[in-house]
């Protein structure tokens, strides 16, 4: 399992991956990945785009109002915090 150090506290990955269907317009890849993915932001988009956590194509150099458009494939890295154990 790959690892993710984010405020010091190690995280699981979860990986998405979403191939575009053919009959997709073009759309904003922040917009269409709060439509496909659930419980989560646009806010919170931006910041994996920041921190190159998605690809589109294989490229990590992705701006929040790039398109997406048909037949793109895309991957997104989540880091999921563990949780807390209660001693």
């Amino acid at each position: 399992m790959r690892q993710f150090d984010l405020y010091a506290e190690q995280t699981e990955i979860v990986t998405i991956h979403i191939s575009v269907p053919p009959q997709q317009r073009p759309e904003r890849i922040d917009r269409y990945l709060t439509e496909a993915i659930a419980d989560i932001s646009r806010a919170k988009v931006q910041v994996l785009l920041q921190k190159n956590l998605i690809q589109k194509n294989g490229s990590t150099n992705i701006r929040p109002s790039d398109k997406v458009k048909a037949n793109d494939f895309i991957i997104v890295e989540i880091p999921r915090p563990r949780p807390l154990k209660v001693e």
